[in-house]
């Protein structure tokens, strides 16, 4: 009897410990998601503010015809997008189904390669290289005019006394900047590195003021400068001291850090002029 009794005691104790262990292995599953979510989230933000309002975006915008033309045109280019994502997304599931392996950064023309057959596979690298060409050719004219009438023009005085001195200048600042691209992308181990260490160099300075200045929101030049300097201040320290900079697996980038001191400063500085003045 006791031994039918010791025995019972242990099939209880094993089926307690069952139990706890395997609400212990749905409470880490739980964690876990909720990590990634997070991870997802972070990556997220940082694309939607770095996304926002960039150069050859709003270049686009600007040469509408009218604001009902801009209206449609950001609509239209808007659903396309959800498209596009979509197939973009299609293609990083097939590529992952077919190799876990798989380096992140050659999911397409891994897909190409291994899916399309020989006559449609030139179609597909061909179509590829027409993103990456157009792409770059907005970016690279964007960068060119900013520099010639931002820095060159206002900072130094010098002004081309014709169209053709203009065009070379511009062409000479656009094959240094494709170059220094070149060898940026070169040294960067992903594309979305590439893009999340662009937006530190002009979002947590300038997406704040341009969307105030959108909305007629006037300011000092001070609160401009003051504001700029604290957010790029805050990505240069977060990224160089922090421990959950952008190098750590579910870090937070520096690009939101920089953006909410920046609106923080902006803010503040705003309201303490708004109260002076108001005195």
């Amino acid at each position: 009897m006791g031994s039918v009794n010791s025995g019972l005691l242990n099939v209880q104790d094993l089926s307690t410990g069952l139990g706890f262990s395997f609400l212990y292995f749905r409470f880490n599953c739980l964690i876990s998601s909720v990590n990634k979510l997070l991870e997802f989230f972070k990556l997220f933000i940082s694309f939607f503010f770095g996304e926002t309002l960039v150069p050859p975006y709003t270049q686009r915008l600007l040469i509408g015809t009218s604001t009902t033309e801009t209206k449609k045109g950001t609509l239209y280019s808007g659903l396309i997008s959800i498209l596009i994502f979509t197939a973009v997304g299609f293609i990083g599931m097939i590529a992952y189904s077919l190799d876990q392996n798989l380096d992140a950064n050659l999911a397409f023309p891994y897909t190409v390669s291994e899916i399309l057959p020989d006559g449609i596979r030139g179609l597909g690298v061909v179509a590829m290289l027409a993103i990456i060409i157009s792409s770059a050719d907005a970016f690279l004219n964007a960068i060119s005019i900013a520099i010639k009438k931002d820095v060159i023009e206002p900072v130094f005085g010098r002004k081309d006394k014709s169209l053709a001195q203009d065009l070379k200048s511009s062409r000479i600042i656009t094959s240094v900047t494709a170059l220094i691209a070149t060898v940026f992308a070169l040294s960067t181990k992903s594309v979305l590195d590439i893009l999340l260490y662009s937006y530190q160099f002009w979002t947590p300075f300038i997406l704040v003021p341009l969307i105030a200045a959108i909305y007629k929101v006037r300011t000092s030049k001070e609160t401009f400068l003051i504001s700029s300097i604290a957010g790029i201040a805050s990505v240069i320290l977060w990224n160089s001291f922090s421990d959950y900079s952008s190098p750590v697996k579910g870090g937070l980038e520096g690009v939101i850090v920089g953006i909410i001191v920046n609106f923080i400063t902006f803010v503040i500085l705003r309201l303490t002029k708004l109260n002076r003045a108001h005195r």
